[in-house]
């Protein structure tokens, strides 16, 4: 009886209350996109449309809009309002693949039609995401919104009941084309210090703004575009200067997975910009920011950029490199039998941000370099001396930490402090009893 109550149920039901929604397999025709999880296209639009770069002739294909040696917000595969947005699914119903409007059940695709991808202009998109959107997607009436692909089982180009979808969340983002100043940088990444490796350079410190990895045009920071030039700072821009090198940024919304530019020749001073990327392939917030590097950019420490040794500039060399990377502080590891130590940490940082950027503090550096692996070799095995280098690094350890919150003079200064405080206290002490006696 159970079973044919069961049986009854289903043939109430319908087929249609068992057929799969089409699974997407690739979307072309759009700046980037995401198939796993929400399924979300992005059409970047930044960048001007120029004749015979943008739009393209062939439609399936993106354009180039970041012309050379511009600094101004562009896009390398950069949407336009006649390029065909692409999907491809698959389904397990008879019929054709069409596109929808979210919230109708009028197509948006166009012919030709068939039963494994569709497609519709950027145009038609754009006015379908939301309540008096715009067909012109340069200047969209809605930044973000969601249509549908559906199975269209009777082929009469419409979304009847019963026939299934999945939906696609499409997100368009555009960057303001005009340069900025620094007095008007609110979004991104605004400074950096460029720290030396061996043939590599380190993207050390940056400052960021407090809605990071946000952006105002609602766009979200996905990738950080270094361009590195020779000569002056007018070679870091796109176009000029070494091919750029991209960072990501890692989703929790901090900095970069991997600070690191490799490639670079030691010896040879070099000067960096960052560009920001969004997820939609967009380029600009650039810093430093055009606005100041033309004519001239000049720097904190008002060190022109194009023609000195300024915050941003950086000489890869194998010395500074190979204590960069090393996986031992030499002393202090055999000192503490390990090189995880939390201490060890504070040391490679000083050295790296206090006395690496200084020419005195390289040579003591190398001659620690030099000299540190025959004490290390000697104390290694004698518990005793260990002992007594682990106290003696006790002030060496406060003073690391105090020249890296304050800087070397005021660490220097509060060190000294300490010392006499500690000299003088015993010494008052036994005046003190020798007083009494």
């Amino acid at each position: 009886m159970r079973l044919i109550t069961l049986f009854i149920f289903v043939l109430a039901l319908g087929p249609e209350a068992f057929a799969a929604k089409p699974v997407i397999t690739g979307i072309t025709g759009v700046s980037n996109a995401v198939l796993t999880g929400t399924v979300t296209a992005y059409g970047g639009f930044s960048g001007l449309m120029t004749a015979g770069t943008c739009p393209q002739a062939d439609t399936t294909k993106t354009c180039d809009s970041c012309a050379a040696g511009a600094l101004v917000a562009c896009n390398s595969t950069r949407s336009y309002n006649t390029l065909r947005f692409r999907v491809a699914a698959t389904h397990t119903d008879a019929g054709n693949l069409i596109l929808v409007k979210s919230s109708e059940s009028t197509e948006i695709s166009v012919s030709p039609h068939n039963s494994t991808d569709v497609s519709a202009p950027w145009s038609a998109i754009c006015a379908a995401l939301g309540t008096g959107a715009s067909s012109d997607c340069e200047n969209p009436g809605a930044k973000e919104g969601t249509i549908r692909i559906c199975v269209d089982k009777n082929l009469n180009n419409d979304l009847d009941p019963g026939e299934d979808c999945e939906d696609i969340k499409v997100r368009i983002s555009k960057m303001d084309a005009a340069t900025y100043d620094i007095a008007t940088v609110t979004d991104g990444i605004t400074d950096f210090v460029p720290y030396p490796g061996d043939e590599k350079i380190y993207i050390e410190d940056p400052l960021t703004s407090a809605n990071f990895p946000n952006l105002s045009h609602l766009g979200k920071i996905s990738g950080v575009r270094v361009y590195v030039g020779e000569g002056n700072m007018t070679a870091a821009v796109p176009g000029n200067g070494l091919e750029p090198v991209n960072l990501t940024v890692v989703e929790d919304g901090s900095f970069l997975s991997d600070s690191k530019v490799d490639g670079l020749t030691n010896g040879v001073k070099y000067w960096f910009r960052l560009g920001l990327v969004d997820e939609a392939n967009n380029i600009g917030y650039f810093w430093p920011p055009p606005g100041n590097s033309t004519p001239n950019f000049r720097d904190d420490n008002g060190k022109n950029c194009d023609v000195e040794d300024c915050l941003y500039t950086a000489t890869p060399d194998e010395v500074v490199g190979l204590l960069t990377e090393d996986v031992n502080c030499f002393i202090a590891t055999a000192a503490y039998g390990t090189s995880f130590n939390d201490k060890l940490e504070t040391f490679r940082e000083f050295r790296f941000k206090r006395l690496l950027p200084h020419a005195w503090g390289r040579s003591f550096v190398k001659a620690y370099y030099h000299y540190g692996p025959i004490a290390a070799r000697y104390i290694q095995d004698k518990p005793m001396l260990r002992a007594a280098t682990r106290l003696s690094l006790w002030p060496a350890y406060g003073f690391s930490h105090l020249a890296l919150r304050f800087g070397l003079l005021p660490a220097a200064l509060l060190s000294l402090f300490a010392m006499t405080l500690c000299l003088a206290l015993p010494l008052l002490g036994v005046r003190r009893f020798l007083s009494r006696a």
